[in-house]
């Protein structure tokens, strides 16, 4: 989960001035599929947004309310409280470094949960058994409208394993406006082994495992 170390990651982006794109197709049930219109054609700033903020980049996502897994448990779902959360100069419009906060933190949690290990950055038995870690190689965002510090947020994430790279989508709602689309995500893991720092291709028995709960 080591965003700040990948070429790709969020805070490298925003250091370098670069606008973060849409993000790429939800693969998650139909019916929570993230509506976010022409919005992917008009890219957000978020250099642009991150001069405008008070406090600081190096902030927690705002507390969890809840997670637990969708209906079908082939999604994962947490809710937040916004009410403390960053916000931009002079508006109660809840930063969109915030929500790259939430998405970060329900991926964790998911796996958090499929794992049944409770760190900071979860590991299967396997992935300790063979030395290997997650790193984020890539994360695309698309933004909507962004919530303001009295709504409620839900958002829900997919996880795809593959042999060479985990794929996960993310979609952030504004519970409070009736599920409202505030953001969506697509982010690429590789699996690494942290002792040679090489990539590994992931053993057909760990991507079997989680045949039930991904899309």
């Amino acid at each position: 989960q080591a965003m700040a170390t990948t070429t790709r990651s969020s805070a490298a982006m925003r250091s370098a001035g670069t606008t973060i794109r849409g993000g790429r197709g939800w693969s998650g049930p139909r019916s929570h599929r993230p509506s976010l219109g022409p919005l992917r054609a008009s890219p957000v700033d978020v250099a642009a947004f991150a001069k405008q903020t008070r406090s600081s980049r190096l902030v927690p996502p705002p507390p969890k309310l809840r997670g637990e897994y969708g209906s079908n448990k082939r999604s994962y779902v947490e809710e937040y409280d916004v009410r403390e959360a960053e916000t931009l100069a002079e508006t109660d419009m809840v930063s969109p470094v915030v929500v790259t906060k939430i998405i970060e933190s329900l991926a964790i949690g998911h796996f958090q949960e499929l794992s049944g290990d409770r760190s900071d950055v979860p590991r299967s038995a396997e992935m300790k058994d063979l030395d290997l870690t997650f790193m984020l190689s890539r994360i695309t965002f698309s933004f909507a409208d962004l919530p303001s510090t009295s709504d409620t947020i839900e958002a829900e994430t997919c996880f795809k394993p593959q042999k060479v790279s985990f794929k996960r989508d993310f979609a952030v709602r504004n519970k409070t406006a009736g599920g409202a689309a505030v953001a969506a995500a697509t982010s690429t893991y590789v699996l690494v082994n942290f002792k040679t720092r090489k990539l590994s291709i992931a053993p057909k028995e760990m991507v079997d495992q989680y045949a039930d709960f991904s899309t």
